[in-house]
């Protein structure tokens, strides 16, 4: 190769400058290539608003268009610096952060507030709270991704639930005639103010409480015993006690303990259930069907996840075996539970009215 002619040294030649006055910008690698200019998309204020769109539809939209040097910050803009010379006030507060998520593009809010943690759910999501008095951070989390916090989403797949129908106590005919509805809605809302409840008489006699029964645990456990009792549970016209009060008392409404406490819990009642209601010489009488709802108690029967009524009705696990084995339970445990001894006895003023002596024996 030729050498140029040098007069002080002897080397190679000095690199020409090309290009020096062209204007520099800064680029990223990762942008793609595009258009030159494209003046129709709006340029962001900063990368932070890039990044979280980015964020946003990156799992959705993965080949979307970007513009050459979109995502760089301009560092030729002017910057107006502060005065250093002067005195200016540090302010020390904590200020709103807001940090995006690129997973699923959420937001994540950190405010200095009472030490309470808030939480809530995009689909599926949930919402909670948690801290104490005490000076602490507060975080506000809501993502809108598919997943969202864990938590069940109401409405999502009902319809693969199975449903449960259940069929009316009572087929009623078309005949009959509407007097009155009385919705749940309104029975709930219902508040009376009752008078203090007056003993009219006492009949029978009553055994104390065995109290060794608080005291059972894993290692004194006691076997459920079968005991031989008659259980009293009448309705209301054929309650010899309340036939003696319609007849000599003012008294114009009579009903049963379990009639009536039925009536207090309807509104959580799941089951269907009737009423037999007689207007008789201007009283009423609440009665009970034989063999009905009344007499058993039932299992389970507000819970999510209720009794079924399997194709096999004779099974262990159904709602009549069920409401049988708990009141069988109930009985014999009420029984068990107590002392029946002749010197605990204690005798009320009026006999047994329920008691024929010669059907039954005493215990």
């Amino acid at each position: 190769p030729e050498l140029a002619p040098v007069k002080s040294a002897w080397g190679p030649p000095e690199t020409e400058q090309i290009g020096g006055d062209i204007p520099y910008a800064p680029f990223s690698k990762g942008d793609r290539l595009g258009k030159i200019a494209d003046w129709s998309v709006d340029q962001p204020k900063d990368g932070r608003e890039q990044r979280g769109r980015q964020g946003a539809f990156a799992g959705r939209f993965r080949d979307q268009y970007q513009t050459y040097g979109y995502g760089a910050s301009s560092i030729f803009g002017y910057q107006h610096s502060e005065d250093e010379s002067s005195f200016s006030v540090i302010d020390r507060g904590s200020v709103n952060r807001t940090r995006t998520s690129a997973r699923n593009g959420g937001t994540l809010l950190k405010v200095r507030g009472r030490g309470q943690n808030v939480q809530r759910g995009g689909r599926g999501g949930r919402y909670g709270s948690s801290g104490g008095r005490g000076a602490g951070d507060t975080v506000v989390s809501r993502s809108s991704g598919a997943g969202g916090a864990r938590g069940r989403r109401f409405g999502w797949k009902d319809y693969d639930k199975h449903q449960r129908l259940r069929n009316a106590s009572v087929t009623v005919g078309d005949d009959w005639q509407l007097l009155d509805e009385v919705e749940f809605s309104h029975l709930s809302k219902l508040n009376l103010a009752a008078a203090a409840p007056v003993t009219v008489d006492s009949y029978g006699y009553i055994y104390p409480y065995d109290k060794s029964f608080d005291k059972i645990h894993v290692k004194s456990e006691k076997p459920l015993q079968a005991l031989d009792r008659v259980h009293y549970n009448p309705t209301t016209t054929e309650d010899p006690v309340i036939q003696k009060l319609a007849l000599n008392s003012d008294a114009n409404i009579f009903i049963t303990d379990s009639i009536l406490s039925l009536l207090m819990c309807s509104t959580r009642s799941v089951y269907p259930w009737d009423i037999v209601i007689t207007h008789q010489s201007g009283k009423l009488f609440f009665d009970k069907r034989e063999g009905g709802p009344f007499d058993y108690l039932t299992v389970n029967e507000n819970a999510y996840d209720s009794p079924m009524d399997a194709d096999n009705r004779e099974g262990v696990n159904s709602p009549g075996a069920l409401s049988v084995e708990a009141t069988y339970i109930n009985q014999n445990f009420c029984v068990q539970a107590l002392r029946e001894t002749e010197e605990e006895k204690y005798k009320l003023p009026h006999p047994n009215p329920f008691y024929n002596s010669k059907e039954e024996s005493e215990p």
